[in-house]
């Protein structure tokens, strides 16, 4: 495996998907998530075409290439010169957290002051979804993906934090409105038969759609509580549907993974 990871790393700082793929951030984050998991070394191997260019690291001129990757806009797209997306955002901004400290690399390698306002704008209203680019729709699985950067940019602002300062951080407020996201998850992309759709739209349940949008949901502390409040709630008409096969098992699933706990005022035919 590190001998492949090396043959795939480019004298440019970038990856390669596979070797003769293409070269995109996709590829240096799945690289750099591999050498992570598995604690190869960070050096390159000795044979690895990218040492011929000067380079010695598997990290070595990958921040100058993720930020060539930056966009006019603000946000990250898969190579240089492309158009910013939310996948390959979350790609590259991932990719600098695994680098270094988020307050260290993202600050260094990035215009944070745009990407901000780029994310912000892909949060629609009055739908509360998030669309990948600039002028699409809104869709399900960037919950995933544009929800998965929100975290990383905090810990960037934020900087080092002691457990009280995280604390405070949590109670403070959010850079982007979950409340929004949760009524588009559960009134727009849950299907009658259950399931997650990617908008009202589509008619069929796509299990892409269902990881990415309750990977988001795992990481969004207080949804379960938001999803079985008082039937005052906007999202009460959506009841019915949650309470789908697949809406229990997602509830039960936080539950038992210790995400979120179970709500006082929870509905027994949810729950």
């Amino acid at each position: 495996m590190w001998h492949w990871l090396g043959r795939l790393k480019q004298a440019n700082g970038g990856f390669q998907v596979c070797e003769g793929g293409e070269e995109d951030v996709r590829g240096a984050y799945c690289a750099l998530v591999a050498l992570s998991l598995l604690n190869l070394p960070v050096e390159l191997p000795p044979t690895a075409p990218a040492r011929r260019a000067g380079l010695t690291a598997f990290g070595d001129g990958l921040g100058p290439y993720l930020s060539r990757c930056q966009t006019y806009e603000g946000g990250i797209s898969d190579a240089p010169g492309k158009e910013a997306h939310g996948a390959y955002s979350f790609c590259a901004i991932a990719c600098l957290c695994l680098l270094d400290a988020p307050h260290r690399s993202m600050k260094k390698y990035l215009d944070l002051e745009a990407l901000i306002r780029w994310l912000s704008s892909r949060q629609y209203a009055p739908e509360g979804g998030f669309a990948g680019r600039t002028n699409k729709l809104v869709d399900g699985c960037y919950s995933h993906w544009i929800g998965g950067c929100w975290p990383l940019v905090q810990a960037a602002i934020n900087g080092p934090m002691t457990s009280e300062a995280t604390e405070l951080a949590g109670a403070v407020g959010n850079l982007y409105s979950k409340e929004g996201l949760a009524r588009y998850i559960l009134c727009c992309c849950q299907g009658e038969s259950g399931g997650l759709r990617d908008k009202p739209s589509k008619y069929g349940n796509d299990l892409l759609e269902w990881a990415y949008i309750t990977n988001r949901r795992m990481q969004t502390p207080g949804f379960l509580p938001y999803m079985l409040q008082s039937r005052r709630n906007q999202c009460a008409r959506a009841l019915p549907l949650l309470q789908s096969p697949c809406a229990r098992w997602t509830v039960q699933l936080l539950i038992l993974l210790g995400i979120s706990s179970r709500p006082k005022h929870a509905y027994p035919s949810v729950c």
